[in-house]
This record gives structure tokens, sequence and C-alpha cells, in this order.
């Protein structure tokens, strides 16, 4: 680039760096999502043609997205919900796993739903198709995704007629314990409820018992027949 250029697109990626590192503060963001210029800085950002001279820039853009989509009320239409779509149609992770991130966060902190509607057969099959890969970042973001997008009947029903669900039930079923850790829960045993007081009248004995007892010496008589105005629990203390 000449060096005119050049100097302009170094000043250009500090600022958006500048804008990026400000909305990673709760406070910052939130002022940030009130100011309309930084959604048509987002949506003109990455609608760019691919160069790889904007390429830093449009990953700060993302990332922007990515802590302002909560605040927003992005419809199918809305332009930066549209180019935020068609960032996860690259071989770009980077750029994949924030866009996906971006659009999970929509309305998150609203009363509005995200439904994520009309999203492309394309993309669908290749979040699905990601859950093959040995990535734990990419497969969170996917799972994530996916989770939103199953909560609403067409968006279930576009799933089940446009993507092969039998592969795709298989990899989520495979993935059920993905992250688990194991461990071993310890339990006190519970109190017995049952009452272990004696009966008012002191229980009427055999004769083999009482013969047997007899033939005791005290304290083993008293010890021995106190027993016996007791019923055994075997689970308790």
């Amino acid at each position: 680039l000449p060096d005119e250029n050049a100097k302009a697109l170094n000043m250009i990626n500090e600022a958006a760096l500048i804008i990026r590192n400000m909305v990673m503060l709760k406070e910052n963001a939130l002022f940030a999502s009130l100011i309309p210029a930084i959604r048509d800085l987002i949506v003109i950002v990455l609608n760019l043609p691919k160069h790889p001279t904007v390429v830093e820039l449009q990953h700060y853009a993302l990332e922007i997205a990515e802590q302002l989509t909560k605040y927003w009320m992005l419809d199918s239409q809305d332009p930066v919900y549209r180019s935020l779509l068609t960032q996860i149609d690259t071989d770009d992770r980077g750029r994949i796993i924030t866009s996906l991130r971006a659009l999970g966060r929509i309305s998150m902190n609203l009363e509005a739903t995200n439904k994520l509607s009309d999203v492309p057969t394309k993309t669908l099959q290749s979040i699905c198709d990601w859950l093959l890969v040995e990535d734990e970042d990419l497969r969170i973001a996917c799972l994530d995704f996916l989770y939103l997008f199953t909560g609403f009947p067409d968006n279930v029903e576009l799933l089940a007629h446009e993507v092969n669900v039998e592969a795709v039930v298989g990899q989520l079923v495979r993935l059920l314990q993905f992250g688990a850790i194991a461990y071993e829960e310890r339990r006190s045993a519970p109190k017995s409820t049952k009452s272990s007081t004696p009966n008012e009248a002191a229980p009427k004995l055999s004769s083999a018992i009482i013969d047997h007892l007899v033939t005791l010496e005290e304290p083993e008589r008293s010890s021995q027949w106190l027993k016996t105005c007791f019923e055994e629990d075997s689970t308790g203390e």
C-alpha cells in the first residue's frame, strides 16, 4: 500500500482496537450500544471486500459486536444480523467462533426473544459438521448456537428437513458428557425416624428368656432385659 494509505489504515486499526478494548467493560458496552454509528461501523467493516489488509479490522469489529449484541434487538433482516451470519461461511476459525457468540448473545439483556430466524441451510450444515472437529472452543460455540436455535418450532422444522438430523442427534448424544468431571458424592446416612422409646408397659417375656436372664449377674442381667424393651432397627444408629 502507498505510505499515505498504510498510515490511514494503521490509525483506523488503532481506533477500532480502542473501541474494542473499551466495550470489554460492561458500563462502556452499554454506552456504546446506544450510539448508532457503532452499528454502522460493524456493518461497513464486515462487508468490506476480502483483502488481507482488512482482516485485523474485521476481527475487531466482530469482537465489538460480541460485546454489544446483548443490548440490541436484531430481527432476521437487520444489517448487523445478516453481516454476522455471513461471517460464519469462512475458513477463519476465530471469525466463526466470534460470530456464533455474537449471534447467540442477541437481546440477552433484553426481554425480547432471540429467534435466530432465516439462517441459511449451508450455515446450519456447517455448524452441525463442526461438532465433529476436535476443537473445544468451536464445539462449544456450535452447541450454544444449536441450543438457542432449536428453542423455536420453526427452526426445529427447518433443521429436521434441511440437515441430517440422525447424524446430528448421534453427535449430541456423544457429547452429552463433553467436559464432564467425574466425582464421588458422599452422603451421611439419614437418621432413623422410627421411635426407639419403649412402650409404657414392660414387655411380656417368654419363660425361656426369663430363665436365661436369671442366670446372669448384674449389671449384665439389667442390660439384657433392657434390650427386650426395644425393637431392633437395622438402619438405626
